[in-house]
């Protein structure tokens, strides 16, 4: 648990687009400049997803250690010093279905490339139940019946290779299970779990998403990242906008339709970095501004 007299300080990392924000090369290298100066943040990606066709070394990670994990939490877990799945409570594999069946109408192979639940072939859910994690793995036999070839046979290899095996999900369960939230119960259940030891937690959202699960309402700070661009707003008045705008939401509710009702606390540049231990100014003016928080109130209280 955290220290008696100490506050736990959470940090949520998001993104102003949905892909290729930056928030995983800049969550890294924040978590390098904070181990620099001492500080050992718990880091969390509560909620990730990756293709298969895009992201060949997450997959290959999943099947080399038989568990699925993404590759933003590979990419944080190294930078932590922890296990990929420790840290990403819930994790989704995609896969783009077969073209050939879509020759005659090219427009709904596009839309369901643009459908995350419409091309989940695997996934994984853990469970932080009293002191222990269970780790659940399923695949969608309709959804993988669907890939070309080559990957349906990768998928089933790593359907295989899993531990625990996958249970089978009719693609109806999966969107009634994806609509009834509990994949977000579970991953703030771990989420909450994994903060409550810790002085300083780090917690990335995914795409585009401001807040991820429920503890990230308890954030002091929101950095949200755009390509050379991290803007920080205090958590209370992200909360704030964000309960106005539509009841907080988390996990749906997307960086554009709050921010702009918030004014930014720092706007910072991020320096174009080719690797996620590359430590620079940036990530050091952000790390100054989290050890004053640490240190003190006054800043936040403004």
């Amino acid at each position: 648990m955290t220290p008696p007299g100490e506050r736990l300080m959470i940090v949520t990392v998001g993104g102003f687009s949905p892909s290729d924000s930056g928030k995983t090369r800049l969550t890294a290298r924040l978590i390098h400049a904070l181990h620099e100066i001492g500080l050992e943040p718990t880091v969390v990606k509560p909620i990730g997803s990756h293709n298969m066709w895009q992201q060949h070394f997450s997959l290959h990670y999943s099947l080399e250690h038989r568990i699925l994990v993404g590759g933003d939490a590979i990419r944080l877990a190294k930078a932590a010093g922890a296990k990929p799945e420790d840290i990403q409570p819930v994790d989704l594999l995609l896969a783009p279905p077969d073209i050939t069946r879509y020759l005659t109408r090219i427009r709904d192979y596009l839309a369901t490339l643009e459908s995350l639940l419409s091309q989940v072939v695997v996934l994984r859910v853990s469970r932080c139940e009293g002191n222990g994690v269970e780790h659940l793995h399923a695949v969608v036999p309709e959804h993988i019946e669907a890939l070309p070839p080559t990957l349906r046979t990768i998928i089933d290899e790593l359907a295989e290779r899993l531990d625990p095996p996958p249970i089978t999900l009719p693609s109806s369960r999966l969107y009634e299970l994806m609509n009834s939230g509990d994949l977000l119960i579970a991953a703030d259940l771990c989420t909450a779990k994994l903060v409550s030891g810790s002085r300083l937690a780090l917690i990335e959202s995914f795409n585009d998403v401001l807040i991820p699960t429920p503890t990230s309402t308890k954030s002091r700070l929101f950095i949200v990242v755009g390509p050379g661009r991290a803007i920080v707003y205090r958590g209370d008045d992200v909360v704030k906008a964000a309960s106005i705008v539509s009841g907080l939401k988390p996990g749906s509710l997307r960086a554009s339709e709050v921010l702009h009702l918030v004014k930014p606390l720092q706007v910072l540049d991020v320096e174009f970095a080719y690797a996620d231990d590359q430590v620079g100014n940036d990530v050091r003016r952000l790390t100054e501004l989290l050890v004053k928080m640490l240190e003190s109130d006054d800043l936040y209280k403004g």
